[in-house]
């Protein structure tokens, strides 16, 4: 992926969610559906970027489950880590 953030083939990304910066690259969170067109469930997957303009998807954080889709929710720095929530 270069120049542009975007899921990998078969997979769809939309609203991001959070932008941060750690650990001297940028970070985004994005809901995440791995399972396009069929959207049975909806998570969050995590990008990372050196410049804003290289992206690496590096996979969910919060996985998809039917049960509980993933819209909203927070990214929190919890010592050296960020730590994706689910919330209401």
């Amino acid at each position: 992926m270069l120049f542009h953030a975007a899921p990998p083939g078969g997979e769809w990304f939309n609203d991001p969610v959070a932008l941060v910066r750690h650990d001297g690259e940028w970070r985004l969170f994005v809901q995440h559906r791995a399972d396009a067109p069929h959207f049975r469930a909806t998570g969050w997957a995590r990008l990372s970027s050196p410049d804003l303009l290289r992206w690496r998807h590096d996979g969910p954080v919060i996985p998809a489950d039917c049960a509980r889709w993933a819209y909203s929710g927070c990214v929190v720095r919890d010592g050296d880590a960020l730590l994706a929530f689910h919330t209401l």
